[in-house]
């Protein structure tokens, strides 16, 4: 229990934190006219967006489990203990670990990198570049991102740094997509598609493999 109240303060200081970012750039917005909402994305899609959450969802967890066992410096990477799916290992499938899979996956890593890559900084470099290069920028440095965070927790192998850098750049890429092109600008169907991904990719590694 213990365990799980620390993630769900780990979980609302990042929410903040993503927030609070995310209103010092609104307040120095060169558009005056925008809402917070409407500025970040944090608003309600057309109902008919949902239906693009799905595929990539699917598509991203089978890419992601389907390489760990493929290269094993890959699996040893996702299964270490200081990596979310190694903690959540430790607590056992029970319902401590289930709720700690969902908060980690829900709030402290999709929510905030959603609100910070799609929204924060892809909306701006749309804005200003067009969609498609501001697009492909963010998704960049999203994969970018990733890959510093996984070289923080272990020894990755260059194959398990160039897979991972791959899959979230292609991951952040689509959302980017889905958000624009399907969403109204929206960043809730990426969020869900996001969250997921993560939920059941924490699941399957940590009680699984």
């Amino acid at each position: 229990m213990i365990i799980l109240l620390q993630e769900l303060v780990n979980a609302v200081v990042a929410v903040a934190a993503t927030l609070f970012l995310s209103c010092v750039f609104f307040t120095l917005r060169a558009n005056k006219e925008l809402s917070f909402r409407r500025y970040i994305g944090l608003y309600w899609p057309p109902l008919n967006a949902i239906r693009f959450v799905f595929g990539p969802s699917i598509l991203f967890t089978l890419l992601a489990i389907g390489m760990i066992y493929v290269d094993e410096g890959l699996r040893q990477m996702v299964v270490h203990p200081p990596s979310i799916a190694g903690r959540i290992r430790v607590l056992g499938l029970g319902i401590e670990g289930i709720a700690v899979s969902f908060i980690q996956a829900f709030l402290t890593t999709s929510f905030a990198e959603e609100v910070l890559f799609r929204g924060l900084l892809g909306k701006r470099l749309t804005a200003n570049f067009g969609f498609y290069t501001g697009n492909a920028t963010q998704a960049l440095v999203f994969g970018g991102v990733h890959v510093l965070m996984i070289c923080q927790l272990v020894k990755p192998t260059s194959f398990a740094m160039l897979f991972v850098f791959c899959l979230t750049s292609v991951s952040g890429a689509v959302l980017g997509i889905i958000k624009e092109k399907y969403s109204e600008g929206s960043l809730i169907p990426g969020w869900i598609a996001h969250g997921s991904a993560n939920a059941v990719s924490y699941v399957l590694i940590a009680f699984v493999l």
